[in-house]
């Protein structure tokens, strides 16, 4: 098809053919909300300090806060703290909803 989303006939009904562009306009505006989306959700992203996305990879990782703590030398409290921030920033609620969003913008694999 190479980008075409549909073929007629020459011979094709009014109705056929306003229902194919119907179609291609509602995919067309799909694609394109969708990476608008992603596009705002990456300059949240990036909007983060270096610490906050370390924890946040931690965390969406399935890491305990105390494990994250260690490994990037901070206390524990300080990880709490800066795993709320990441949560409002982020507009999530869960680690499940960090994850899928770090998938989203391709920062985490799945």
């Amino acid at each position: 098809k190479r980008g075409a989303s549909d073929f007629l006939q020459k011979s094709a009904k009014p109705e056929r053919l306003l229902a194919a562009v119907k179609k291609a306009v509602t995919a067309s505006m799909e694609e394109y909300e969708s990476g608008n989306e992603i596009e705002t959700l990456r300059k949240i992203y990036d909007s983060l300090t270096p610490r906050e996305k370390e924890v946040v990879l931690g965390v969406a990782k399935g890491e305990l806060n105390k494990v994250i703590g260690y490994n990037l030398g901070i206390s524990e409290r300080t990880v709490k703290m800066h795993r709320a921030n990441l949560c409002s920033k982020l507009n999530v609620t869960s680690a499940v909803e960090m994850a899928a969003f770090l998938r989203k913008i391709g920062v985490l694999n799945a």
